[in-house]
Protein backbone atom coordinates (compact mmCIF):
# COMPACT_ATOMS: atom_id res chain seq x y z
CA UNK A 1 0.00 0.00 0.00
CA UNK A 2 3.35 2.18 -0.01
CA UNK A 3 2.87 2.75 -3.54
CA UNK A 4 -0.27 4.30 -3.38
CA UNK A 5 0.46 6.34 -0.83
CA UNK A 6 3.06 7.92 -2.46
CA UNK A 7 1.77 7.91 -5.89
CA UNK A 8 -0.92 10.24 -3.89
CA UNK A 9 2.01 12.35 -1.66
CA UNK A 10 4.08 13.02 -4.97
CA UNK A 11 1.23 14.43 -7.04
CA UNK A 12 -1.00 11.98 -8.08
CA UNK A 13 -0.08 10.48 -11.75
CA UNK A 14 3.15 12.27 -11.56
CA UNK A 15 4.50 9.86 -9.56
CA UNK A 16 4.18 7.31 -12.29
CA UNK A 17 6.85 8.99 -14.45
CA UNK A 18 9.52 7.76 -12.38
CA UNK A 19 7.80 4.23 -11.36
CA UNK A 20 7.20 3.47 -14.92
CA UNK A 21 10.87 4.52 -15.64
CA UNK A 22 12.30 2.39 -12.89
CA UNK A 23 10.51 -0.67 -13.38
CA UNK A 24 12.17 -1.26 -17.06
CA UNK A 25 15.55 0.58 -16.41
CA UNK A 26 15.88 -0.93 -13.21
CA UNK A 27 13.38 -3.30 -12.15
CA UNK A 28 12.95 -5.67 -15.24
CA UNK A 29 17.24 -6.04 -16.16
CA UNK A 30 17.78 -6.42 -12.05
CA UNK A 31 15.29 -9.31 -11.80
CA UNK A 32 16.18 -10.80 -15.18
CA UNK A 33 19.74 -10.82 -13.63
CA UNK A 34 18.77 -12.23 -10.46
CA UNK A 35 16.65 -15.35 -11.88
CA UNK A 36 19.46 -16.64 -14.46
CA UNK A 37 22.19 -16.25 -11.38
CA UNK A 38 19.61 -18.42 -9.03
CA UNK A 39 19.40 -20.87 -11.92
CA UNK A 40 23.09 -21.03 -13.22
CA UNK A 41 24.96 -21.26 -10.02
CA UNK A 42 22.34 -23.40 -8.01
CA UNK A 43 22.42 -21.74 -4.75
CA UNK A 44 21.23 -18.16 -2.67
CA UNK A 45 23.29 -14.95 -3.25
CA UNK A 46 26.01 -15.74 -1.01
CA UNK A 47 26.96 -18.36 -3.62
CA UNK A 48 25.98 -16.58 -6.75
CA UNK A 49 28.47 -13.73 -6.23
CA UNK A 50 30.99 -16.07 -4.83
CA UNK A 51 31.16 -17.78 -7.96
CA UNK A 52 32.03 -15.02 -9.89
CA UNK A 53 34.38 -14.11 -7.68
CA UNK A 54 35.41 -15.13 -3.93
CA UNK A 55 35.74 -11.37 -2.79
CA UNK A 56 32.08 -10.68 -4.11
CA UNK A 57 30.15 -12.64 -1.62
CA UNK A 58 30.12 -10.16 0.79
CA UNK A 59 26.84 -8.62 -1.94
CA UNK A 60 25.51 -11.61 -1.76
CA UNK A 61 25.08 -11.32 2.16
CA UNK A 62 24.49 -7.56 1.88
CA UNK A 63 21.16 -8.51 0.48
CA UNK A 64 20.52 -11.62 2.85
CA UNK A 65 21.17 -8.97 5.22
CA UNK A 66 18.36 -6.34 3.89
CA UNK A 67 15.75 -9.45 3.90
CA UNK A 68 16.35 -10.21 7.48
CA UNK A 69 16.35 -6.61 8.63
CA UNK A 70 12.94 -6.40 6.15
CA UNK A 71 11.35 -9.28 8.00
CA UNK A 72 12.18 -8.34 11.50
CA UNK A 73 9.56 -5.37 11.17
CA UNK A 74 7.53 -6.65 8.41
CA UNK A 75 5.93 -9.18 10.19
CA UNK A 76 4.96 -6.94 13.15
CA UNK A 77 3.02 -4.90 10.56
CA UNK A 78 1.71 -8.42 9.50
CA UNK A 79 0.78 -8.78 13.29
CA UNK A 80 -1.00 -5.51 13.42
CA UNK A 81 -3.40 -6.81 10.19
CA UNK A 82 -4.36 -9.79 12.13
CA UNK A 83 -5.39 -8.05 15.37
CA UNK A 84 -7.68 -6.24 12.99
CA UNK A 85 -9.01 -8.58 11.43
CA UNK A 86 -10.11 -10.78 14.79
CA UNK A 87 -11.89 -7.02 15.88
CA UNK A 88 -13.70 -6.63 12.11
CA UNK A 89 -16.02 -8.85 13.99
CA UNK A 90 -17.32 -6.41 16.96
CA UNK A 91 -20.11 -4.86 16.60
CA UNK A 92 -19.61 -1.46 16.32
CA UNK A 93 -16.32 -1.58 14.92
CA UNK A 94 -13.67 0.34 16.77
CA UNK A 95 -13.20 2.48 14.91
CA UNK A 96 -16.16 3.73 13.61
CA UNK A 97 -17.19 6.70 12.26
CA UNK A 98 -20.46 8.30 14.28
CA UNK A 99 -23.10 9.50 12.27
CA UNK A 100 -23.59 12.80 14.00
CA UNK A 101 -19.71 13.70 13.34
CA UNK A 102 -18.32 15.65 10.16
CA UNK A 103 -15.25 16.96 8.98
CA UNK A 104 -11.93 15.67 10.07
CA UNK A 105 -13.15 14.85 13.58
CA UNK A 106 -14.89 12.08 12.41
CA UNK A 107 -11.32 9.89 11.71
CA UNK A 108 -10.61 10.56 15.28
CA UNK A 109 -11.91 7.12 16.37
CA UNK A 110 -9.89 5.61 14.00
CA UNK A 111 -6.60 7.43 14.78
CA UNK A 112 -7.44 7.33 19.03
CA UNK A 113 -7.72 3.33 18.09
CA UNK A 114 -4.85 2.22 15.86
CA UNK A 115 -2.00 4.76 17.66
CA UNK A 116 -3.54 5.18 21.21
CA UNK A 117 -5.00 1.51 21.56
CA UNK A 118 -3.20 -0.99 19.40
CA UNK A 119 0.31 0.76 19.42
CA UNK A 120 0.03 2.96 22.53
CA UNK A 121 2.54 5.24 20.97
CA UNK A 122 4.50 6.84 22.91
CA UNK A 123 5.86 10.33 22.80
CA UNK A 124 9.07 10.06 21.27
CA UNK A 125 11.39 7.79 19.84
CA UNK A 126 13.69 7.75 22.98
CA UNK A 127 10.38 6.87 25.32
CA UNK A 128 9.00 3.36 26.64
CA UNK A 129 6.82 3.09 28.55
CA UNK A 130 4.46 0.37 27.68
CA UNK A 131 3.78 -2.62 25.16
CA UNK A 132 0.44 -3.98 24.36
CA UNK A 133 0.94 -7.77 24.46
CA UNK A 134 -2.01 -8.28 21.47
CA UNK A 135 0.89 -7.17 19.17
CA UNK A 136 3.75 -9.72 20.69
CA UNK A 137 0.91 -12.49 20.27
CA UNK A 138 0.14 -11.76 17.13
CA UNK A 139 3.68 -11.33 15.58
CA UNK A 140 4.25 -14.79 16.84
CA UNK A 141 1.07 -15.96 15.71
CA UNK A 142 2.47 -14.65 11.87
CA UNK A 143 6.05 -16.16 12.66
CA UNK A 144 4.39 -19.90 13.03
CA UNK A 145 2.19 -19.14 9.30
CA UNK A 146 5.40 -18.01 8.28
CA UNK A 147 7.44 -21.00 9.57
CA UNK A 148 4.76 -23.64 8.40
CA UNK A 149 4.93 -21.77 4.79
CA UNK A 150 8.25 -22.95 4.17
CA UNK A 151 10.12 -25.37 6.57
CA UNK A 152 9.24 -28.09 4.00
CA UNK A 153 11.00 -26.24 0.70
CA UNK A 154 9.60 -25.08 -2.51
CA UNK A 155 6.95 -27.69 -2.79
CA UNK A 156 4.51 -26.28 0.21
CA UNK A 157 5.52 -22.70 -0.82
CA UNK A 158 3.76 -23.44 -4.26
CA UNK A 159 1.02 -24.90 -2.89
CA UNK A 160 0.29 -21.49 -0.60
CA UNK A 161 0.56 -19.40 -3.40
CA UNK A 162 -1.93 -21.21 -5.47
CA UNK A 163 -4.53 -19.70 -2.80
CA UNK A 164 -2.52 -16.60 -1.37
CA UNK A 165 -2.26 -15.09 -4.86
CA UNK A 166 -5.77 -15.54 -6.33
CA UNK A 167 -7.80 -14.64 -3.14
CA UNK A 168 -6.25 -11.52 -2.36
CA UNK A 169 -6.90 -10.81 -6.27
CA UNK A 170 -10.44 -11.88 -5.98
CA UNK A 171 -11.00 -9.90 -3.12
CA UNK A 172 -9.60 -6.59 -4.29
CA UNK A 173 -12.13 -6.73 -6.67
CA UNK A 174 -14.99 -7.27 -4.87
CA UNK A 175 -13.81 -4.18 -2.55
CA UNK A 176 -13.00 -1.77 -5.38
CA UNK A 177 -16.71 -2.63 -7.26
CA UNK A 178 -18.46 -2.26 -3.83
CA UNK A 179 -16.62 1.56 -3.48
CA UNK A 180 -15.94 3.03 -6.85
CA UNK A 181 -19.87 3.79 -8.21
CA UNK A 182 -20.60 5.81 -4.82
CA UNK A 183 -20.45 9.60 -4.42
CA UNK A 184 -16.64 10.94 -4.24
CA UNK A 185 -15.10 7.78 -5.66
CA UNK A 186 -13.83 9.90 -8.69
CA UNK A 187 -12.49 12.40 -6.44
CA UNK A 188 -10.28 9.65 -4.63
CA UNK A 189 -8.99 8.35 -8.55
CA UNK A 190 -8.39 11.74 -9.28
CA UNK A 191 -6.53 12.42 -6.39
CA UNK A 192 -4.43 8.87 -6.90
CA UNK A 193 -3.65 9.22 -10.59
CA UNK A 194 -5.40 12.37 -12.06
CA UNK A 195 -3.00 15.35 -10.93
CA UNK A 196 0.09 15.67 -12.85
CA UNK A 197 2.52 18.00 -10.86
CA UNK A 198 5.47 18.14 -13.42
CA UNK A 199 7.71 19.99 -11.51
CA UNK A 200 8.07 17.63 -8.58
CA UNK A 201 9.97 15.48 -10.94
CA UNK A 202 12.81 18.05 -10.55
CA UNK A 203 13.22 16.58 -7.19
CA UNK A 204 15.37 13.91 -6.58
CA UNK A 205 12.96 12.32 -3.65
CA UNK A 206 10.98 11.39 -5.96
CA UNK A 207 13.22 9.01 -7.90
CA UNK A 208 14.68 7.59 -4.99
CA UNK A 209 11.47 6.70 -3.44
CA UNK A 210 10.47 5.07 -6.85
CA UNK A 211 13.39 3.04 -7.55
CA UNK A 212 13.42 1.75 -4.08
CA UNK A 213 9.12 0.93 -4.42
CA UNK A 214 10.26 -1.07 -7.27
CA UNK A 215 12.75 -3.12 -5.83
CA UNK A 216 10.85 -3.92 -2.88
CA UNK A 217 7.72 -4.26 -4.89
CA UNK A 218 9.51 -6.73 -7.23
CA UNK A 219 10.97 -8.49 -4.76
CA UNK A 220 14.90 -7.49 -6.36
CA UNK A 221 18.28 -6.71 -4.45
CA UNK A 222 16.83 -9.00 -1.16
CA UNK A 223 17.80 -12.10 -2.60
CA UNK A 224 14.55 -13.54 -2.83
CA UNK A 225 14.49 -14.19 -6.59
CA UNK A 226 18.06 -15.65 -6.68
CA UNK A 227 16.93 -18.29 -3.97
CA UNK A 228 13.83 -19.34 -5.77
CA UNK A 229 15.32 -19.27 -9.19
CA UNK A 230 18.40 -21.63 -7.63
CA UNK A 231 15.27 -24.69 -7.67
CA UNK A 232 15.05 -24.68 -11.12
CA UNK A 233 16.41 -26.77 -13.71
CA UNK A 234 14.78 -25.54 -17.11
CA UNK A 235 17.17 -23.83 -19.56
CA UNK A 236 14.20 -22.00 -20.93
CA UNK A 237 14.88 -18.52 -21.69
CA UNK A 238 13.74 -15.73 -18.67
CA UNK A 239 13.06 -12.50 -20.32
CA UNK A 240 9.56 -13.17 -20.52
CA UNK A 241 9.31 -14.56 -17.24
CA UNK A 242 11.09 -11.78 -15.35
CA UNK A 243 8.88 -9.19 -18.06
CA UNK A 244 5.40 -10.98 -16.68
CA UNK A 245 6.57 -11.60 -12.52
CA UNK A 246 7.78 -7.72 -12.43
CA UNK A 247 4.57 -6.52 -14.14
CA UNK A 248 2.66 -8.63 -11.81
CA UNK A 249 4.07 -7.45 -9.05
CA UNK A 250 3.46 -3.90 -9.71
CA UNK A 251 0.71 -3.94 -11.33
CA UNK A 252 -1.13 -5.59 -7.99
CA UNK A 253 0.54 -2.82 -5.95
CA UNK A 254 -1.00 0.12 -8.52
CA UNK A 255 -4.62 -1.56 -8.63
CA UNK A 256 -4.65 -1.61 -4.77
CA UNK A 257 -4.20 1.73 -4.90
CA UNK A 258 -7.30 2.23 -6.95
CA UNK A 259 -9.27 0.04 -4.33
CA UNK A 260 -8.21 2.57 -1.03
CA UNK A 261 -8.40 5.62 -2.79
CA UNK A 262 -11.87 5.39 -4.34
CA UNK A 263 -12.89 4.06 -0.67
CA UNK A 264 -11.15 7.08 0.53
CA UNK A 265 -12.52 9.35 -1.65
CA UNK A 266 -15.99 8.39 -0.82
CA UNK A 267 -15.30 8.68 3.28
CA UNK A 268 -14.24 12.29 2.86
CA UNK A 269 -17.03 13.07 0.73
CA UNK A 270 -19.43 11.55 3.39
CA UNK A 271 -17.48 13.68 5.52
CA UNK A 272 -17.46 17.05 3.91
CA UNK A 273 -13.52 16.85 3.49
CA UNK A 274 -11.19 17.05 0.56
CA UNK A 275 -8.27 14.41 1.00
CA UNK A 276 -6.23 16.79 1.52
CA UNK A 277 -7.99 17.96 4.38
CA UNK A 278 -7.23 14.32 6.13
CA UNK A 279 -4.14 13.53 3.79
CA UNK A 280 -1.70 13.57 7.76
CA UNK A 281 -4.01 11.17 8.80
CA UNK A 282 -3.79 8.64 6.50
CA UNK A 283 -0.44 9.08 5.80
CA UNK A 284 1.75 5.53 6.07
CA UNK A 285 0.34 2.94 8.06
CA UNK A 286 -2.58 5.09 8.41
CA UNK A 287 -4.01 4.51 5.04
CA UNK A 288 -4.35 0.98 6.12
CA UNK A 289 -5.04 1.16 9.21
CA UNK A 290 -7.45 4.46 9.56
CA UNK A 291 -8.33 5.80 6.50
CA UNK A 292 -9.89 2.66 4.73
CA UNK A 293 -10.74 0.73 7.88
CA UNK A 294 -12.90 4.24 8.68
CA UNK A 295 -14.10 4.32 4.96
CA UNK A 296 -15.12 0.39 5.45
CA UNK A 297 -16.91 0.81 8.99
CA UNK A 298 -19.43 4.12 7.06
CA UNK A 299 -20.89 1.28 4.86
CA UNK A 300 -24.30 0.82 4.93
CA UNK A 301 -24.39 -3.12 4.34
CA UNK A 302 -22.27 -5.79 6.35
CA UNK A 303 -19.38 -3.47 7.39
CA UNK A 304 -18.14 -6.11 9.38
CA UNK A 305 -17.55 -8.68 6.52
CA UNK A 306 -16.00 -5.72 4.32
CA UNK A 307 -13.28 -5.34 6.80
CA UNK A 308 -13.03 -8.63 7.90
CA UNK A 309 -12.55 -9.54 3.75
CA UNK A 310 -10.23 -6.64 3.41
CA UNK A 311 -7.82 -7.49 6.66
CA UNK A 312 -7.41 -11.28 5.09
CA UNK A 313 -6.69 -9.92 1.50
CA UNK A 314 -3.93 -8.28 3.20
CA UNK A 315 -2.26 -10.93 5.20
CA UNK A 316 -2.32 -13.26 2.21
CA UNK A 317 -0.92 -10.72 0.19
CA UNK A 318 1.72 -9.46 2.78
CA UNK A 319 2.71 -12.96 4.15
CA UNK A 320 3.67 -14.00 0.82
CA UNK A 321 6.47 -11.52 1.07
CA UNK A 322 7.41 -12.35 4.49
CA UNK A 323 8.40 -15.87 4.04
CA UNK A 324 9.89 -14.71 0.76
CA UNK A 325 11.97 -12.63 2.49
CA UNK A 326 12.59 -15.13 5.55
CA UNK A 327 13.97 -17.74 2.28
CA UNK A 328 16.19 -15.37 1.06
CA UNK A 329 18.29 -15.76 4.18
CA UNK A 330 17.47 -19.47 4.65
CA UNK A 331 18.88 -20.12 1.13
CA UNK A 332 22.07 -18.35 1.82
CA UNK A 333 22.51 -19.80 5.43
CA UNK A 334 21.48 -23.68 4.33
CA UNK A 335 24.26 -22.76 1.36
CA UNK A 336 26.60 -22.50 3.87
CA UNK A 337 29.43 -25.59 5.25
CA UNK A 338 27.24 -24.76 8.81
CA UNK A 339 23.80 -24.93 7.13
CA UNK A 340 24.38 -28.32 5.16
CA UNK A 341 25.29 -29.66 8.89
CA UNK A 342 21.55 -29.26 10.05
CA UNK A 343 17.70 -29.91 8.40
CA UNK A 344 16.20 -27.50 6.84
CA UNK A 345 13.39 -27.21 9.02
CA UNK A 346 16.06 -26.38 11.78
CA UNK A 347 17.52 -23.28 9.42
CA UNK A 348 14.00 -21.96 8.71
CA UNK A 349 13.22 -22.27 13.00
CA UNK A 350 15.67 -20.73 13.92
CA UNK A 351 15.90 -17.43 11.36
CA UNK A 352 12.21 -17.06 12.35
CA UNK A 353 13.40 -17.13 15.91
CA UNK A 354 16.27 -14.69 15.39
CA UNK A 355 14.10 -12.29 13.11
CA UNK A 356 11.47 -12.40 15.81
CA UNK A 357 13.85 -11.59 18.40
CA UNK A 358 15.27 -8.85 17.00
CA UNK A 359 12.06 -7.23 15.97
CA UNK A 360 10.87 -7.39 19.37
CA UNK A 361 11.60 -3.36 19.60
CA UNK A 362 8.79 -2.57 16.99
CA UNK A 363 6.32 -4.21 19.49
CA UNK A 364 7.14 -1.73 21.71
CA UNK A 365 4.96 1.88 21.94
CA UNK A 366 8.17 3.35 20.26
CA UNK A 367 8.45 0.95 17.85
CA UNK A 368 6.83 2.90 15.25
CA UNK A 369 9.84 5.67 15.47
CA UNK A 370 12.38 2.86 14.97
CA UNK A 371 10.40 1.41 12.06
CA UNK A 372 10.00 4.66 9.80
CA UNK A 373 14.04 5.23 10.76
CA UNK A 374 14.94 1.55 9.46
CA UNK A 375 12.59 1.43 6.86
CA UNK A 376 13.86 5.03 5.42
CA UNK A 377 17.48 3.87 5.08
CA UNK A 378 17.22 0.61 4.57
CA UNK A 379 14.81 0.80 1.23
CA UNK A 380 15.92 3.91 -0.09
CA UNK A 381 19.69 3.79 0.50
CA UNK A 382 21.31 0.75 1.19
CA UNK A 383 19.40 -1.66 -1.25
CA UNK A 384 19.75 0.73 -3.94
CA UNK A 385 23.34 0.49 -3.19
CA UNK A 386 23.01 -3.16 -2.96
CA UNK A 387 21.26 -2.89 -7.07
CA UNK A 388 24.03 -0.95 -8.12
CA UNK A 389 26.89 -3.06 -6.49
CA UNK A 390 25.15 -6.73 -8.03
CA UNK A 391 25.15 -4.67 -11.62
CA UNK A 392 29.01 -3.72 -11.33
CA UNK A 393 30.18 -7.25 -10.17
CA UNK A 394 28.03 -9.07 -12.94
CA UNK A 395 29.23 -6.71 -15.69
CA UNK A 396 32.36 -5.11 -14.79
CA UNK A 397 33.72 -7.69 -12.79
CA UNK A 398 32.53 -10.99 -14.02
CA UNK A 399 33.21 -10.03 -17.57
CA UNK A 400 31.41 -8.82 -20.59
CA UNK A 401 32.48 -12.22 -22.42
CA UNK A 402 31.27 -14.61 -19.75
CA UNK A 403 28.09 -12.13 -18.64
CA UNK A 404 26.86 -13.04 -22.19
CA UNK A 405 27.62 -16.42 -22.23
CA UNK A 406 25.24 -16.86 -19.64
CA UNK A 407 21.88 -14.30 -19.84
CA UNK A 408 22.57 -13.09 -23.05
CA UNK A 409 24.05 -9.71 -25.23
CA UNK A 410 20.98 -8.17 -24.83
CA UNK A 411 20.64 -8.25 -21.24
CA UNK A 412 24.03 -7.51 -20.41
CA UNK A 413 24.08 -4.29 -22.65
CA UNK A 414 20.98 -3.27 -20.59
CA UNK A 415 22.93 -3.90 -17.28
CA UNK A 416 26.13 -2.28 -18.47
CA UNK A 417 23.93 0.77 -19.29
CA UNK A 418 22.65 1.11 -15.40
CA UNK A 419 26.00 0.12 -14.02
CA UNK A 420 27.60 3.26 -15.84
CA UNK A 421 24.81 5.77 -14.90
CA UNK A 422 25.56 4.50 -11.48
Amino acid sequence: MEVSFLTYKFGGGTFLVPYICAFFVFGVPLLFLELTLGRTFQGGDPVCFSAMHPRLVGIGWMSAYGSFLVATYYVVLIGWVVIYFFESFQDPLPWDVPDNVTGTAGLDGAVGHFFGDILMISDGAEIQEQTNPLIVVATIFVWICTFLSIFKGVGVVSQIVKVSVPVPLITLAVLLFNSVGKDGASDGIEAYIGNWDFAALQEPIIWQSAVGQIFFSIGVCFGVMTAYSSYMESKKGLLLDSVLIASINSGISLFAGFVVFTAIGVLANDLGVTLADIENRIAGPGLVFVGYPAALAKLDTAPQAFSALFFVTIFFLALDSAFSLVESVVAAIYDTDFGRKASRPKVVFGVCLMCFIFGIWYCLDNGLYMLDVVDYYLNNFIMLGVGALECIAATWVYGYTDSVDQIGAKAVNILNAFSSWE
